[in-house]
């Protein structure tokens, strides 16, 4: 392994690799840092300010902040953690999947080098190294599918104890943040346990789902919240469908470089897999070439015969797209395979160690030729390639937040710099926020002059310019700076291959930003935020003057009066917390561009008051007149509840597992003394 992956931490500049442009960068090395950045303040990191203009994070399952491996890396790192941090624990999980192979395959063959074999194949497979290093919540998802297998198979031998020990591993892969992948679990764990525990004996299963619900529930509960809110249903079959073409299918043998490499797992290994099927009577062997099968049907999404019937029959299989990572199921199903057909080959001939030495080396020769340099770039980050252009907005002491245009920054770089970015990327995107700043249906979101003032941007930037002559009053936009960005520089958004690199970046200061506090005293009621984007986009509407509350609030209103005394003042601000005074002569809704979300709580003066949703985006409150004291905090319920049930699991399962340590031994029987004969 530290071999493979050498090229990642060489001390050698010149031929140093890193994992390559993409979400790697762009999306997962700023969740790790900001979670890092919180826990050195002695924080969870439960609310980002720095994408989508507020963010419920841990909510977001992909953000894996209760992952142990996930959160003890960011621990260790604190505020200096970074992308070598970042790909360490990568490499670590492939240790892992490494070492759980083995467990399992020696255990399934009886053969420590059919274990070696079906090591080896799994963890430098095409599936392993393409993707996952790089979409690194599915990397450490599947690397506990070989273990909760093993402890399925080790329960089968009498110890109850290994299958709460099985949902572990489930309960893991979950806070390892890859939904799909803990389907693929899920739905594996459940037929093997079919497979090897007899039908009377099904109610067993609860041992393995029960551990594996309560040590996940911490982010089940906060997730599934945020998917009611999101009213995230079934996907439509042609969007879900997508996977592999029949046209990648040779690449089990050829290993072709586009997305058919994933079925790569090296020719000697598929070689002895089919040698199992061919020769092999067991019913494992039965087992998992037919998962191999369903596996292989499975990625071909619309090509293949099978999907639709999960589809439409099977829960969970309507949620998520690219069923290309059905292959999963098939590179550790060929790994066992592989395993088998080695261990029947040895059994006749006479010199078999050196013989299953030779294979296991020409298996890594042949995997380490294919696959070495998959997802490995010569070109590092360069984080600092846009030091010079954000000196004044990091300069800037105020309050506010940042907006990128067109094809600039990634979006959730924000989080590297403590910038307040307006956009994000995420799959759990909030839906009121998507539909309020990029709605595809053109002209049905809110223009781009309202999103600036009440978003609170003091600053755009864009990889073009956003005025045809030099910007003025009229445009609402000054131009600061512009700086050239390096060809090899990977925190661009374009990096992702969509579009051709942004070579060139403009800062733009926006000349009339709305406070991130301030009073209106003229409401309108609207049906949800659909109407709001409308009303907003009418010509003359003015939101700094006027309201727009949904939920049903009945509204009062006064016209505006120069003369109001109707002051705010921010006086403390953190993730997930903000402090307004106030001051006021009649009563006034305090607008607050925090994005809404049910578990913000409001006070008064100590107080709690009703939060509403205002413009159809942002929280907004009722505030009496007078001076005032406005605290507004998330406080997220479904957080703390889940937090209860996972530290009541860990704590029952333990005292499950020690539970034998305490035991006293039975004393021996001492056998009744016969009387002597007469």
């Amino acid at each position: 392994m530290l071999i493979f992956f050498a090229p990642l931490f060489t001390p050698d500049a010149a031929s140093r690799k890193y994992f390559p442009p993409g979400d790697f960068w762009l999306q997962f090395l700023p969740f790790h840092t900001f979670a890092a950045q919180e826990l050195a303040r002695g924080k969870l990191a439960l609310w980002d300010p720095y994408m989508f203009s507020g963010h419920p994070f841990q909510a977001d399952i992909q953000t894996a902040l209760l992952y142990p491996i996930a959160f003890a890396n960011e621990w260790l790192g604190g505020r200096g953690f970074g992308y070598m941090a970042l790909e360490w624990e990568a490499i670590v999980h492939f240790g892992l999947a490494a070492t759980f192979t083995y467990l399992l395959v020696e255990l399934l063959t009886g053969s420590t080098w059919a274990g070696l074999l079906g090591a080896v194949t799994f963890t430098f497979s095409g599936f392993l190294t393409s993707y996952p290093s790089q979409q690194l919540p599915v990397l450490e998802s599947t690397v506990w599918l070989p273990l909760e297998l093993y402890c399925l198979e080790r329960a089968t031998g009498g110890s109850p104890r290994w299958l709460p020990a099985a949902g572990l591993c489930l309960g893991l892969a979950l806070l390892a943040g890859h939904p799909q992948t803990v389907l693929y679990l899920t739905y594996l764990g459940a037929a093997y346990f079919l497979f090897r525990f007899s039908w009377r004996r099904w109610w067993q299963g609860m041992w393995l789902a029960l551990p594996a619900v309560g040590l996940g529930a911490v982010q089940l509960l906060p997730t599934l919240q945020l998917f009611r809110v999101n009213g995230r249903g079934k996907l439509d079959y042609e969007f879900a469908a997508g996977g592999l073409m029949p046209g990648d299918l040779p690449a089990l043998l050829l290993n072709e470089p586009l997305g058919g490499r994933i079925l790569y797992v090296g020719l000697l290994s598929l070689a002895l897999a089919i040698v199992a099927v061919a020769l092999v009577r067991r019913r494992q062997v039965a087992f998992w070439a037919a998962t191999a099968v369903v596996a292989l049907l499975l990625s071909l999404g619309t090509y293949g015969p099978l999907f639709r019937l999960f589809f439409d029959f099977l829960p969970g299989w309507g949620l998520f797209r690219d069923q290309e990572r059905a292959v999963i199921w098939l590179a550790l199903a060929l790994s066992i395979l592989a395993g088998f057909g080695l261990t029947w080959l040895l059994a006749r001939v006479s010199f078999g160690a050196a013989l299953a030495g030779v294979l296991v080396l020409l298996s890594v020769g042949n995997l380490f030729w294919a696959n070495r340099g998959n997802n490995l770039s010569p070109d590092p980050p360069r984080l600092d390639a846009i030091m010079s252009l954000l000196q004044p907005v990091q300069a800037d002491q105020d309050i506010f937040r940042v907006r990128i245009s067109e094809e600039g920054l990634g979006h959730n770089t924000g989080n590297l710099f403590s910038l307040q970015f307006v956009s994000g990327d995420s799959p759990l995107e909030l839906r009121r926020f998507r539909d309020w700043t990029e709605d595809e249906l053109e002209g049905n979101r809110v223009t781009e002059w309202n999103l600036l003032r009440l978003t609170n941007s003091h600053y755009v930037i864009s990889s073009r310019e956003l005025c045809a002559a030099p910007c003025g009053e009229a445009d609402g936009l000054r131009l600061l700076a512009s700086a050239d960005v390096p060809a090899g520089a990977r925190i661009l958004e374009s990096q992702r291959g969509a579009f051709p690199p942004a070579r060139r970046l403009y800062l733009y200061r926006v000349l009339f930003p709305l406070p991130r506090a301030f009073f209106v005293t003229q409401a309108r009621l609207v049906t949800g935020e659909r109407q709001a984007i409308e009303v907003l986009n009418r010509p003359g509407f003015d939101p700094a003057t006027t309201l727009l509350l949904q939920n049903g609030y009945i509204p009062h209103s006064s016209p505006p009066d120069p003369g109001a005394r109707l002051r705010t003042d921010v006086t403390g601000y953190a993730p997930g917390f903000l402090e307004v005074q106030t001051s006021a002569d009649r009563p006034a809704y305090l607008l607050l561009s925090e994005v809404a979300y049910p578990d913000w709580q409001a006070t008064i003066d100590g107080r709690p008051v009703e939060t509403l949703v205002a413009d159809g985006l942002f929280t907004a409150l009722d505030v009496p007149p007078g001076d005032h004291h406005v605290v507004l905090q998330y406080v997220p319920k479904p957080f703390y509840l889940g937090a209860a049930i996972s530290g009541v699991t860990l704590l029952s399962l333990a005292l499950v597992f020690m539970a034998p340590a305490f035991r006293r031994p039975k004393p021996a029987e001492v056998p009744l003394l016969e009387p002597a004969p007469a």
